[in-house]
């Protein structure tokens, strides 16, 4: 072309937004630019010149272009560049030349993108989920291709200043493959507590003298145990064994740095032994057996012993001295149980006497 004495071109090319630009450009650079390749910009335009020749005399070829066989970036090289139109000025209608197109090397180089995490704050769930998305910030998507972006938090756990990592890819028909994408992460997460509420529960007792019915129980409310999380330790009560009651306090039990516990209280009783409904009127009333042997007796009838007859006094028929020395008379007796009553006033209505009286 130069010995015809071309010495400028107007080179085609395409823009970051996919439309078709031109420019001149000094013979001398053509090899410079012919084959180097394009942006993605999502069509198969060819920013190269198209070499021609040679001609002859005054002909020409005019509006001569190429274009890539796919739009898809394919690595360096690895795109086919192929003639698609031209005109040949014979004065002939272009049949003074016998043509041939031949195919070139190109690549289409990966359009770059940087992809942001955005700031995400949510309540403790056991998992990394963000329902924040993250954002293209440097470059764009062109038209027609879709973002397919995410992201985590980089761990489960509450707390603030958390990272958020973000990951996916562009759907462009060649598997994300268009694009170079650069991925940067939000470091100012948020994962708040899981409110948690225990309530011990209530009606817990034991009757005096028995051991603490353990563990103490209780109830969990507020927004609960996310799957697979368990409490540690356990609640115990304000000490003292004496008929009353007692606070059950919070003790070890504790769920961990994930929760916010609030604890509330309930009483623990500690009961007088019953003295109806039982088997033995003796035991319910908590009295010590100063003779196990009593243990066989029933309840069909009790009598009362007053050993010292100090506050009765003696019975009617004067057995005060048979009462004091043959107690063991009783004992004998399979039909009653014998209980001691060492110079008690006796209930009213009741005597003294070593005879059987039912009460």
């Amino acid at each position: 072309m130069q010995a015809a004495g071309v010495h400028t071109v107007i080179a085609q090319f395409v823009d970051i937004h996919g439309a078709a630009k031109g420019k001149y450009v000094p013979l001398a650079h053509l090899d410079d630019i012919v084959g180097a390749g394009a942006g993605f910009a999502g069509t198969t335009i060819s920013s190269g010149i198209v070499n021609v020749g040679p001609l002859f005399g005054a002909d020409t070829v005019t509006g001569a272009v190429q274009a890539f066989a796919s739009k898809n970036a394919l690595g360096v090289n690895g795109s086919s560049l192929n003639v698609t139109g031209f005109t040949l000025n014979d004065g002939n209608g272009g049949n003074n030349y016998t043509v041939s197109s031949a195919a070139a090397a190109g690549t289409i180089a990966q359009r770059s993108i940087t992809v942001t995490s955005s700031t995400d704050t949510k309540t403790y769930d056991g998992n990394t989920s963000s329902t924040a998305a993250p954002t293209v910030t440097t470059g764009s998507i062109i038209a027609g291709d879709t973002g397919g972006f995410s992201q985590t938090f980089n761990n489960k756990n509450a707390g603030t200043g958390k990272t958020l990592i973000s990951t996916g890819s562009v759907n462009d028909g060649n598997g994300g493959g268009n694009y170079a994408m650069t991925f940067v992460a939000d470091n100012t997460g948020v994962i708040n507590q899981r409110a948690l509420t225990i309530t011990a529960n209530s009606g817990q007792s034991k009757v005096f003298g028995a051991t603490d019915p353990l563990p103490f129980t209780f109830s969990i409310g507020g927004l609960g145990l996310v799957g697979g999380d368990t409490l540690t330790g356990a609640l115990n009560r304000i000490a003292g064994e004496t008929v009353g009651s007692y606070a059950i306090n919070q003790g070890s039990l504790d769920a961990g740095s994930n929760y916010v516990l609030s604890y509330f209280s309930n009483n623990f009783n500690i009961l007088t032994p019953s003295t109806t409904g039982g088997s033995n009127p003796r035991n319910d009333a908590g009295l010590v057996d100063l003779n196990p042997a009593l243990g066989n007796y029933t309840n069909q009838q009790l009598f009362v012993l007053n050993v010292g007859f100090t506050a009765a006094g003696p019975d009617s028929a004067g057995n005060q001295q048979e009462c004091e020395e043959s107690p063991e008379k009783l004992v004998k007796d399979k039909e009653f149980i014998l209980m001691l009553n060492y110079g008690l006033n006796l209930p009213k209505g009741l005597n003294t006497s070593c005879d059987k009286t039912s009460i």
